[in-house]
């Protein structure tokens, strides 16, 4: 589907065509925006020029869809260059090939994945939005890149692009200047371990008598496992062949950059790690979960010879998107761990492992696949107060209602619920009754369970 709000749209020759759900101006057409348009491209999966495309003044914003929206293709394309580009998608867009933005990019949802292309930003262009759940990034061995180009005088004070390279002050001028910001991790002296996933290179006309200062932003979501209080930035004179580390005169972990003054000429390569710029080896040894009428317990050890500072523990239900479940810290002497995720049903688990230097490494990924019906009734947190969750499986769709009894055995709350085949997970308001134990119960066709919670 496609909208397009106001337009005016000029087809000179040949037509535009909109095939299944995506956008496609074919071989020998004309899309010209004339005026100050906003187009919407809604639930689209793809943007395709093999013609002419004209932005004229325009914002092109691609909005939510299915999957993440591609832009460009990789056969027969013409060039795509947009004067506002919004992505305003949860699922993101992702590049087919090279595009142009001449005035502004713009995050406001969803990520926008470079896939090794490359984005162009006009002289006066900013990336706006940026945070750390909207952000630029490509797969971790790609160099997908987005760059701009102006000519920098004495004192600039300026943020090219709002690339995440501001150029605090200098003394004399820098001239024509280029920003390339990449959006994967370099390998500094032949390793990628403990280096962030956004490196630069900055080509300047000029490069002595400089006296500037540099500071260099990152995001949480880029750190690769480092801790920013202790990283480092390096540096490469020779296209990253050798790299030297050069300890910042700030880390500032709120506003997330480490800055660097006095330099009076500066090499092009720069990147953030920590000071070894390597990962540690992990040192687990053995890393297992199984599903128990509480959730999913995992259990993990390790040699007692071996150094660690703290785990993190991450969960995913895609391999794809991970969160933290907890930080486990050392502990003189003990070498075995546990951990209860009150969750039961298809998950995948790892562990980061950190030492006292900030290096880091992964564990193998592990996966519960534990059915709730074979581990009885999951009910949390209990004792509870005002609400409760309750998991349990139902062999079919259906309705049913689910009784709370006193101590005495009166009936004080029904709760009709919508039961669906598989896994249920419902959250039951006790807001308002009294303080003491209860007796749930649910009596439906295949299923049947009595449980006991305290509320509070």
């Amino acid at each position: 589907m496609k909208q397009f709000l106001p337009l005016l749209i000029i087809f000179l020759s040949g037509y535009a065509a909109s095939a299944q759900n995506g956008v496609y101006i074919t071989a020998g057409a004309q899309w010209v925006c004339v005026g100050n348009p906003i187009i919407t491209l809604s639930n689209v999966s793809e943007f395709v020029n093999k013609g002419t495309f004209v932005a004229g003044n325009s914002t092109v914003e691609i909005q939510e869809g299915a999957i993440a929206t591609a832009i460009g293709t990789s056969t027969g394309a013409s060039p795509i260059e947009f004067y506002k580009l919004t992505i305003n998608n949860s699922k993101g867009a992702k590049l087919v090939q090279a595009i142009s933005v001449v005035n502004n990019l713009n995050l406001v949802k969803g990520k926008l994945f470079l896939k090794n292309r490359v984005i162009k930003l006009g002289t006066g262009a900013l990336v706006t939005g940026e945070n750390e759940s909207r952000r630029l990034l490509d797969d971790n061995t790609k160099a997908g890149q987005i760059s701009i180009t102006q000519t920098l005088a004495a004192s600039p004070n300026v943020n090219l692009g709002n690339l995440g390279v501001k150029i605090v002050s200098s003394a004399s001028p820098l001239g024509t200047t280029t920003i390339k910001r990449y959006c994967g991790v370099i390998a500094v002296n032949g390793s990628t371990g403990g280096i962030i996933q956004r490196y630069y290179k900055i080509t300047k006309q000029f490069n002595a008598g400089l006296n500037a200062k540099l500071n260099f932003s990152y995001l949480n979501a880029e750190l690769n496992g480092i801790f920013p209080s202790k990283a480092v930035l390096w540096n490469s004179a020779d296209n990253g062949i050798t790299w030297a580390s050069v300890v910042p005169d700030i880390r500032d972990t709120i506003a997330k950059f480490l800055q660097k003054g006095g330099l009076n000429s500066f090499p092009a390569l720069w990147t953030i790690g920590s000071t070894t710029g390597a990962k540690m080896p992990m040192i687990v040894e053995s890393f297992n979960v199984k599903g128990n009428e509480k959730g999913n317990a995992l259990t993990w050890s390790f040699e007692e010879t071996q150094p660690y500072d703290y785990f993190i523990l991450e969960k995913s239900k895609d391999q794809t998107i991970w969160s933290d479940l907890g930080t486990i810290w050392a502990n003189d002497g003990d070498n075995a761990f546990n951990f209860n995720d009150p969750y039961t049903g298809e998950a995948y688990y790892r562990l980061r492992q950190f030492d006292n230097e900030g290096k880091m490494a992964y564990s193998k990924i592990i996966r519960s696949d534990e059915l709730v019906s074979n581990v009885s009734v999951l009910l949390y947190p209990n004792p509870a107060k005002n609400y409760f969750n309750i998991t349990f499986h139902s062999p079919s769709d259906g309705r049913g209602n689910i009784d709370l009894f006193s101590a005495s055995g009166e009936k004080v709350k029904t709760i009709p619920v919508m039961l669906n085949k598989g896994v249920n997970n419902l959250v039951i308001n006790v807001r308002g009754l009294t303080a003491g134990s209860y007796m749930l119960s649910l009596h439906q066709k295949g299923i049947d369970f009595s449980k006991r919670v305290v509320i509070q």
